[in-house]
Order: structure tokens, then C-alpha cells, then sequence
């Protein structure tokens, strides 16, 4: 009986130390203030003011708000190359090191997979925001209709596109099964990772183009 006792008696103790915890005076770790109406925990542990939680609540809104993906500014439409036309890759002194084409389906199972992205000079770490409306082989060449979205980088690649300082494109790709047919590599099945806007020099490929309608 005793040891019920005690045990009560223990329990009350705890409960009476929690009360005195739960109404005591706290201090926001916002302000500093001594907090005098509603108290709020804080991830941390501490306590914060009507106040300083309203303020808290504001800022993680407009963190939220500027994650929201940005509008679109331009469509952007061109050919990324062209599947009956071989290319070349130039020496310094004008002779090929390497000359190469595309068979007419080599992309398709590609494409029909998905997951390709838009560059610049194949910088395919910074990809440029937006996406792909449209990508497939059509009649014989690559096109693409891609939506531009906002943003630093975006804006100033449309400028250049607009001042025509870039105007061609290229590709970037893994090769899975190729054949050599007159000192030419013809590849039969490859993946497509990319295609690159080009900004500097000229493409490898032949009647590559792109044009972006605001």
C-alpha cells in the first residue's frame, strides 16, 4: 500500500512540475519578448509569439511562391538535323576527321522513350527550362517545338535567338549500333539525349535551324 502510495504521490509531483512548465512565462525566439497570449513551438524546441509565427507563416508562402514553375515567354521551332545527310567534323586544315549520319529510324525508339532536354553549345548540366511539345522524326528531318519558361539564362538565349546570333543546332546522343558504309559511320539505333542550340562556331549538321515566336 505504501508503495501505491508513493507512486501516486510521484505522479502528482510530475504533473504539478509540467503545469508549472506549460503556464510559466516563455521568452519568443523570434523577438526576445516574454510571450503573454498564445505561444507556438518551434521546430527547434523554443517557443515563438502570435507574431513571429504569422511572420514565419508569410515568409514560407512566398518560398513557395516563387518555386511555382515560371510562365512561358516564347515557343521556340526548328530542325535538329536532318536524317539523310551526312556530316563532318573539320580538321584544322580542311580535311574530315570523322564523317557520320543518321539512319531514318535510328531516334525513333528514343523519342517513343522521352527524357530529352534542350542546351546550349551542349551543356547538358544546364539545361534550359521548359519542355518538349513536340520532338519526332518528320519526313526525313529531327523537329522540335519546345516552350521556353522564364529565367535569366532563358531570357538571354531568346535575345540571341531574336538577333539571329544563334540560328542552328545540333545533338547529342549515345550510340548503340552503327555500321560503316564508304568511310561514313551510319548509326542504326541511338539515344537521344539532347539537342543543343548552337552558339558559338557552326554545327556539324547540315539544315539545322530554329526560330522562336513570342
Amino acid at each position: 500500500m505504501d508503495l501505491i502510495n508513493y507512486e501516486i504521490a510521484t505522479a502528482a509531483a510530475r504533473l504539478q512540475r509540467v503545469a508549472k512548465r506549460i503556464h510559466a512565462p516563455a521568452t519568443c525566439g523570434g523577438c526576445g519578448r516574454t510571450i503573454t497570449g498564445d505561444r507556438y513551438w518551434t521546430q527547434a524546441g523554443g517557443h515563438s509569439c502570435a507574431a513571429c509565427h504569422a511572420a514565419h507563416v508569410r515568409t514560407s508562402t512566398r518560398v513557395v511562391e516563387r518555386a511555382t514553375p515560371a510562365a512561358p515567354i516564347a515557343m521556340l521551332e526548328g530542325v535538329a538535323l536532318s536524317f539523310a545527310v551526312g556530316c563532318g567534323i573539320p580538321a584544322r586544315d580542311g580535311s574530315f576527321l570523322r564523317q557520320e549520319r543518321f539512319h531514318a529510324d535510328s531516334l525513333d525508339a528514343s523519342l517513343a522513350r522521352g527524357g530529352q532536354v534542350l542546351t546550349v553549345d551542349h551543356h547538358i548540366r544546364q539545361p534550359l527550362r521548359g519542355a518538349f511539345t513536340r520532338l519526332l522524326n518528320d519526313g526525313g528531318e529531327l523537329r522540335f517545338r519546345f516552350t521556353l519558361f522564364d529565367g535569366a539564362a532563358e531570357r538571354r538565349v531568346l535575345a540571341q535567338i531574336q538577333d539571329r546570333t544563334i540560328t542552328a543546332c545540333s545533338v547529342g546522343f549515345t550510340a548503340r549500333r552503327s555500321r560503316f558504309v564508304d568511310h561514313l559511320e551510319e548509326y542504326l539505333d541511338a539515344d537521344l539525349l539532347e539537342v543543343s542550340l548552337v552558339s558559338r562556331g557552326r554545327p556539324a549538321w547540315f539544315g539545322t535551324s530554329v526560330r522562336a515566336t513570342v
